[in-house]
């Protein structure tokens, strides 16, 4: 090591500005989720450049992609961003109080939230969450009046506030159903006004493939029960595939679906205090379950040739 050499440290907001690019997928995205313009982005990738003398961004391809210095960066990125978080909020989190009203969907709340609560409570113990679960529909005219934030699902390309996530449906069935037999396909559908319900039963109306609603129910245990031993198909998302089924698809004679959204909305009272820290933690939280299950091939969808 050359003593004489001047120290450079890394920046984290340089590179909470890098790991969001990676996670987004895009400048663009990553801009949105940030609220900063994509040339400013840029400029922050440029000095981030500048401390480490590499390019971590291969721009010649689209989306950009990462060099091989942009991986090696990556993992010290995202430990460096999660240590100076994790600081922040153990020197603040005496300071908060409060209650946070969340609303999310029933799925969701089943596989993934647990966890993530129990974090934010050893990290703010005096805030009070308390959760309710929804439909889209339901949830989205109830911020601000019942819910402090919200997430939703919305179709892909969605407007309403942060974006969290992008995933597929898949359809589901228990292992040896074969829906190629059935003249008539059963299905287990959740309630109306679910996104998935209105574009399962519109893509088998498109194809002119007859079926009934063998159950319809608001919970993913129900639907997911019926499934493993009704002999029925569903649809569920990728984050929140229930454990025991087999995936099913276009060479099973079942439709393409369109991917989907998950949005953070946020109420005005979500701009301060344990509300925004939460709200905050959250997102972050969700955005993390993104990057991880983008290395994840067991939950890469492939089209069939035949769709």
């Amino acid at each position: 090591m050359n003593r004489n050499a001047p120290i450079r440290d890394l920046d984290p907001s340089l590179l909470r500005a890098f790991v969001s690019i990676v996670d987004a997928g895009t400048f663009a995205r990553a801009a949105a989720r940030l609220n900063r313009t994509q040339s400013a982005l840029s400029m922050q990738v440029k000095r981030l450049e500048d401390v480490v003398d590499a390019t971590l961004f291969d721009r010649n391809n689209r989306p950009p992609t990462l060099t091989i210095a942009g991986e090696k960066l990556l993992a010290y990125a995202r430990e460096i961003v999660a240590v100076n978080d994790a600081a922040l909020e153990s020197l603040r989190s005496d300071k908060l109080s409060g209650r946070v009203r969340l609303g999310l969907m029933e799925d969701f709340a089943t596989f993934h939230l647990p966890p993530m609560l129990s974090k934010f409570r050893r990290l703010f113990p005096d805030v009070l969450i308390e959760v309710e679960t929804g439909l889209t529909s339901e949830l989205k005219e109830m911020v601000g009046a019942r819910f402090d934030a919200v997430i939703v699902m919305t179709p892909e390309n969605g407007t309403e506030g942060e974006f969290l996530y992008r995933g597929k449906p898949l359809w589901g069935g228990a292992p040896g159903v074969d829906p190629v037999t059935h003249e008539v396909l059963p299905l287990a559908l959740y309630w109306p006004g679910c996104f998935f319900r209105k574009w399962a039963t519109e893509a088998l109306d498109r194809a002119e493939r007859r079926w009934h609603a063998q159950l319809i129910a608001n919970s993913i245990g129900a639907v997911a029960a019926e499934v493993r031993e009704g002999g029925c198909v569903s649809v569920f998302k990728d984050l929140t595939w229930p454990e025991g089924l087999c995936r099913l698809g276009c060479a099973d004679g079942l439709p393409d679906l369109p991917n989907y959204e998950l949005r953070l909305l946020r109420a005005p009272s979500a701009d301060r205090g344990a509300a925004k820290a939460f709200a905050d933690f959250l997102g972050e939280e969700v955005r993390s379950l993104h990057s991880d299950l983008d290395q994840r091939p067991a939950l890469t969808v492939v089209k069939s040739e035949r769709c």
